[in-house]
């Protein structure tokens, strides 16, 4: 398989594990999620960017949650 392809399947992955930790909840910060997944605090981060990017999620400060 190629490489560009297993790195998108992980994103997307990693992208639906994050909005179903955040829709669980009214909101938290990358660090908790990244705790809860148990993933590196910076695939937390550059995925909810790609989430924000998407309309799904918001950020108020370090605080992210769901988008209204």
């Amino acid at each position: 398989m190629d490489t560009n392809k297993m790195r998108e399947i992980s994103r997307e992955r990693i992208d639906t594990a994050v909005l179903d930790y955040y829709r669980g909840r009214v909101g938290a910060c990358a660090h908790y999620c990244a705790t809860h997944l148990g993933l590196d605090r910076s695939h937390i981060s550059k995925s909810l960017q790609r989430l924000k990017r998407r309309g799904l999620v918001v950020v108020d400060g370090t605080y992210w949650k769901v988008a209204p």
